[in-house]
């Protein structure tokens, strides 16, 4: 199967080292963005066997269905894994959408094949008994529908009788995996005042409780494990976020994915059954391997690599709404791991397995930089951005270009915010007798030393020890080497692989 993966995909050209080679950040003279690419290391094991049978005959975009994949089985392995990073725990739960460049992108039809591998036939549960999580096509209208779904039980005392008595068994499986195909109605509900559907998407893949302080009809939910994939159109996304005040608040939660049409498939053909029965037998076999509890580590060499050549970028700070939506990188990135390496029934994550997560990140982050590049996190630093690309203003007019109609605090946050981000500089003339005229224009080329540069070199970084305290749970197996190139671990010298 893998021999048909090149056939459906673009790769990256190799790198001259075994790990991927991370792609420049855009800068702001950049007008639009390259269309993403993905690295043929995503589709490696189970997840490329899947995405070659299922794009063989097809137009769907392999990755709109690798990402639909990896999303479901987050979901159906559950909350029994889990990674410890400091004090934070993660779990296999995603969130993905997929961004159609447009109607014709067959954002539907990359769902279809992922629907058929997790419906068993019955003859297999003979083998190996599984209940599925459950499965619904949304949509998503508000944060309660969503603790409904996985509710705990709950009772309610009874004065006469003295006792407890239940009002409504819940849920048992808290397994939920959502394909809304409207993400444009996501986005719309969270605007509706008082509509807490942001609030409980942020929860859901934070993965705590969801026990929202309502004084009515109270409920909550424990455990859960919601996992979604939405789609919508890069038309009605761009037409959507000048409406949606709140979807910063749950957007870096989000893996984007672009998604097209990759060829012309006239009569397209389903999966054939004997094959696509060999996959499910498999997926079954790999889902017995990941259940119970257990915790999931990082090897030495994983842990070589994240420190030396990953985390600095994945951490870095970027600007406007594009580094909005991708600042949870090194959270998404080693959750990504984390499902490649259950996919292949193991507990630790191998380099492979990380460079797999990498791989799909910075598809994901490429994305984001093509839908969102030029945009600002709030309509006020969109318009100053759009206004200073035709030229330096005063303070005063950039009053005028808002007729005066917004609140000069509000101006005034967005200029510290635009110029804390190097995207903006601010001039003070002070020749003029009185109080400093001040001047704003844009940045075109920041000076920014690249953070990879301190960390690869074989003397202790600045800030090696902090960097890698997060990560000390993480890993086992651990070997001490000479003078290659080195990170800092606890205090020793590793050699990065």
């Amino acid at each position: 199967m893998e021999e048909n993966i090149e056939k459906t995909i673009t790769s990256w050209p190799p790198a001259e080292s075994d790990l991927i080679a991370v792609p420049e950040e855009i800068t702001s003279e950049t007008v639009i963005p390259e269309w993403p690419t993905l690295n043929e290391k995503a589709l490696r094991g189970f997840a490329g066997d899947f995405v070659s049978l299922a794009t063989c005959n097809s137009e769907a975009d392999p990755t709109a269905v690798l990402m639909t994949f990896l999303t479901r089985f987050g979901v159906e392995v559950g909350r029994g894994k889990t990674m410890a990073v400091g004090d934070t725990t993660h779990k296999s739960i995603l969130a993905s959408v997929v961004v159609g460049s447009s109607s014709k992108a067959r954002k539907g039809t990359s769902a279809k094949p992922v629907e058929k591998l997790f419906s068993f036939p019955e003859t297999l549960f003979d083998v190996f008994p599984w209940a599925t999580a459950r499965s619904s096509k949304g949509p998503f209208s508000s944060g309660e529908g969503i603790i409904f779904a996985i509710r705990d039980k709950s009772a309610k005392w009874d004065a006469k009788t003295q006792e407890e008595v239940l009002v409504d068994p819940g849920v048992d499986d808290k397994r939920l995996f959502v394909l809304d195909e409207e993400f444009g109605g996501v986005l719309a509900n969270t605007k509706r005042e008082g509509n807490t559907l942001s609030m409980i998407i942020r929860q859901c893949w934070d993965g705590g409780t969801l026990d929202p302080l309502t004084k009515n009809n109270k409920i909550r939910a424990t455990n859960g494990v919601v996992g979604w994939v939405s789609h919508i159109t890069l038309t009605e996304l761009n037409a959507k976020l000048a409406e949606s005040e709140s979807f910063n608040g749950f957007a870096n939660r989000i893996l984007w994915c672009l998604a097209r049409r990759q060829k012309l498939v006239p009569i397209p053909v389903a999966m054939p059954r004997q094959e696509l029965e060999a996959l499910q037998t498999r997926l079954l076999d790999i889902l017995r391997a990941a259940e119970g509890e257990g915790s999931i580590t990082l090897s030495s060499k994983a842990v070589g690599a994240w420190c030396a050549r990953y985390y600095a970028d994945l951490t870095k700070d970027r600007p406007g709404l594009a580094g909005c939506t991708t600042n949870r990188g090194e959270a998404q990135a080693l959750r990504l791991a984390m499902i490649y390496c259950l996919l292949d029934g193991e507990r630790v994550i191998s380099l492979d397995h990380l460079e797999s997560g990498i791989a799909v990140w910075e598809y994901c982050r490429q994305s984001a930089n093509y839908i969102f590049a030029g945009r600002q996190e709030d309509a006020t630093s969109q318009r100053i951005i759009e206004a200073l690309n035709n030229g330096p203003l005063k303070r005063t007019e950039l009053h005028r270009l808002f007729s005066n109609n917004v609140n000069k605090d509000k101006i005034q946050t967005a200029l510290k915010e635009l110029i804390a981000a190097k995207q903006i500089a601010e001039h003070k003339d002070t020749g003029t007798g009185g109080a400093p005229s001040l001047t704003y224009k844009i940045i075109k080329e920041p000076n920014e030393k690249k953070e990879t540069d301190e960390i690869t070199q074989k003397n202790t970084p600045k800030d090696g020890s902090k960097l890698v305290n997060s990560l000390d749970s993480l890993s086992n197996n651990k070997k001490q080497v000479g003078d290659n190139a080195q990170v800092v671990v606890n205090g020793e010298f590793w050699e990065v692989d």
